[in-house]
């Protein structure tokens, strides 16, 4: 913002920038806009000011409505105002700002947070802004759309979510297994929703799929292609095994032959960011799989023709929101950066976020409301294709609600329909802290990628480094300034501390934080 002065300059700025271009609003907002401001008398601003006045009144129709001509006075407004600011350099900003240190070095200013990342100054001297990669839910000239996403565990789930606007429904390994796929989607309409499937080596999945799409092309009198995503995930521990390129292999080439529009295959970092790792770690480890998958492909000659455009990466979201937003583009950025260092085309990859529960509350649980709302709102400023908001009752002993689930649906709504945060795309670009946390994200995400690979066999998953770097982001996080639920395993940072055991699930990812913490209570 431009200094305040004593003529109202700064303020006719601002009107310059909000209304210079012919829009909607009452006759006594015109005539409040002319007497709002004070300037003195004989100014640029009170002559602009009546200049105003009377064009904006000439030129009101019956509606209220601001007529064509208008915008040239306030271009003209604009262009005046800025011209009564001397430029400022560097130089000058410098000296000045050494005088108000009182003889301490500029350098002092700069900081570092809890985890590392910087806080440096910028000046105007510094580096251009890279902006986000393409996304792959939509162009940039759409804005930035995003998909409604959420968990289904039965029938009633998919019908209750259908209803209320969701527009990827996502089918848990245990839905699959006790309902069936075809008694899951009996009634949807596959050409209307995104499907995404967690159970892809449920028995019969395929097949089951492949019968609703027949019944429904019946239906519809037409061929039916429905889109979504049936993905492996690389970075489980049994696709580590000796057999697990070619079951890979198979299931790629299986439901790539029958729905062409669905992603395959894919990484899913949210498990071990939930377990307390940092985001530039989560992101190397990532990196190191999709490195081992085209290391196998490679050995086949097939490296850079391999399904690159079927990933599907999947996040968990903080309520940090402008560190979070800035971890998703900094992945999106990376991913760019990984199929240049191989040589393979640039394709934009689909990224699910969805709300990461290691700050949640248990026994209190409408406190996460407010951090499932800053989840989804990082989530959405990141440029997620697709995001899925947990019920904020998800940690409740008694379980979820199906109040719980509808507010989590509408927190993306409102993002949507009162926030309209789908219509600017990249909204964050240019801003100097985001570009700058995004960049140091990146950096060290390539930086620890890097040394994975010089120094870790790629024939066995690298487990020591894994639990080292969940148990250091832990302790990063008990040094954090943000506000800390009293149940929640961050709150033993006053005065214990955190949890020095890593759990695995029989997949081999990390059970949560606060899992681990709770059954440490049981046992206890």
């Amino acid at each position: 913002c431009l200094p305040i002065r004593s003529d109202g300059v700064y303020r006719w700025v601002i009107c310059a920038e909000v209304f210079k271009t012919p829009q909607s609003f009452p006759q006594s907002r015109c005539r409040t806009m002319a007497g709002l401001w004070a300037p003195t008398k004989g100014s640029a601003a009170t002559i602009l000011a009546t200049r105003m006045s009377r064009a904006t009144k000439s030129r009101m129709s019956h509606s209220g409505r601001l007529m064509d001509g208008s915008s040239l006075i306030f271009a003209h407004m604009k262009e005046q105002a800025l011209a009564a600011f001397p430029a400022l350099t560097t130089s000058k900003w410098e000296e000045i700002a050494s005088k108000s240190l009182k003889g301490k070095d500029l350098e002092s200013l700069v900081s570092s947070r809890f985890d590392g990342l910087d806080l440096p100054l910028w000046r105007s001297d510094s580096p251009e802004v890279e902006g986000m990669p393409p996304r792959a839910v939509a162009k940039p000239e759409a804005g930035m759309p995003w998909e409604i996403q959420q968990t289904c565990d039965g029938p009633a789930d998919v019908l209750e979510a259908l209803a209320n606007g969701v527009q990827g429904l996502r089918l848990s390994a245990s839905a699959c297994e006790s309902n069936g796929l075809e008694a899951l989607l009996d009634g949807v309409y596959l050409e209307m929703v995104r499907l995404h499937l967690d159970g892809p080596e449920a028995t019969g999945l395929l097949r089951g799929l492949m019968n609703l799409q027949k019944r429904r092309a019946d239906a519809l009198q037409q061929p039916l292609n429905p889109s979504g995503a049936c993905t492996l995930d690389i970075l489980r521990k049994d696709w580590w095994m000796t057999d697990g390129p070619a079951r890979l292999d198979r299931h790629v080439a299986s439901w790539g032959a029958a729905f062409p529009n669905f992603r395959t295959w894919g990484a899913d970092a949210s498990p071990w960011l939930a377990a307390g790792m940092d985001a530039a770690d989560a992101m190397a480890w990532l990196l190191f799989g999709l490195h081992r998958q085209w290391t196998i492909w490679q050995s086949q000659n097939r490296g850079n023709q391999g399904p690159w455009h079927a990933v599907v990466l999947q996040w968990a979201v903080g309520s940090e929101v402008l560190v979070e937003a800035a971890g998703l583009r900094a992945l999106r950025r990376v991913w760019s950066q990984f199929l240049a260092s191989k040589g393979i085309a640039d394709v934009p990859v689909w990224i699910d976020a969805m709300t990461n529960p290691i700050r949640f509350e248990r026994w209190q649980p409408e406190d996460n409301l407010l951090r499932c709302t800053a989840s989804g709102y990082a989530a959405v400023l990141g440029g997620a294709d697709g995001v899925e908001i947990l019920p904020h009752d998800v940690l409740a002993p008694e379980g979820m609600s199906a109040r719980s689930r509808r507010w989590a649906r509408n927190i993306q709504h409102l993002l949507i329909e009162e926030s309209r945060l789908h219509a600017t795309s990249d909204p964050l670009k240019g801003s100097r802290w985001v570009e700058t946390a995004t960049a140091q994200i990146a950096e060290l995400a390539w930086r620890n990628y890097q040394d994975l690979i010089q120094h870790t066999d790629l024939a066995s998953r690298p487990d020591g480094w894994l639990t080292e770097r969940i148990l250091a982001g832990r302790l990063h996080r008990l040094k954090e300034g943000m506000f800390r639920p009293s149940d929640a395993p961050a709150a033993h940072g006053r005065g214990m501390e955190a949890p020095q055991e890593v759990v695995w699930d029989e997949l081999g990812r990390p059970l949560p934080w606060h899992l681990v913490d709770h059954l440490k209570t049981q046992e206890a």
